[in-house]
């Protein structure tokens, strides 16, 4: 599973294909999902939230978050770096994640 911040998944699969990974494969089987939404689109709460159904619906091995800044750069310049550990925790707890444990 891909959260993707800055670049959608078909963008991203097309820049990867550049370098020799054939991601559109692992897609169309099912085995890699992307999600995407610019971080100035919601909140940091509101991304996070999103993140939810995406991974209780698709129980991925790994979980991507790319960039990772820019959920900081969502969260305003109010909010302290360490507000955005919420992804982390997002994971915790979840039923795929105890069975790999």
């Amino acid at each position: 599973m891909a959260f993707m911040f800055e670049e959608s998944g078909a963008l991203t699969i097309r820049n990867v294909r550049s370098i020799g990974l054939a991601l559109d494969m692992h897609v169309s089987s099912g085995r890699l999902r992307f999600e995407a939404a610019r971080p100035s689109l919601f909140g940091l709460e509101t991304h996070l939230a999103r993140m939810h159904p995406g991974l209780d619906r698709f129980p991925p091995e790994v979980v991507v978050i790319d960039p990772a800044p820019a959920l900081r750069r969502s969260a305003g310049p109010s909010r302290s770096p360490a507000s955005c550990s919420g992804a982390c925790p997002l994971c915790r707890g979840a039923p795929w994640a105890e069975a790999r444990s």
